[in-house]
């Protein structure tokens, strides 16, 4: 388990942007994964915003399946 895979936290220092009621982006983001073979992992992660007053996404779903050789 990982917590903040992705730097998905945003400040926003410069001009408001329509729909923009703040300048921080906040999710909660996490990873999961497991191992399927020696070689092969699959992973899960998820992010939903905790602070969302500027406006990114409302949730998020990634897969990843990774080899190894």
């Amino acid at each position: 388990m990982t917590f903040y895979p992705d730097p998905d936290i945003r400040i926003n220092y410069g001009d408001p942007i329509t729909g923009q009621t703040g300048r921080l982006f906040l999710p909660m983001d996490f990873l999961i994964g497991r191992d399927l073979t020696k070689t092969i992992t699959m992973s899960l992660e998820i992010g939903v915003p905790m602070i969302k007053d500027y406006p990114v996404y409302d949730f998020k779903t990634v897969t990843r399946l990774n080899i190894k050789y």
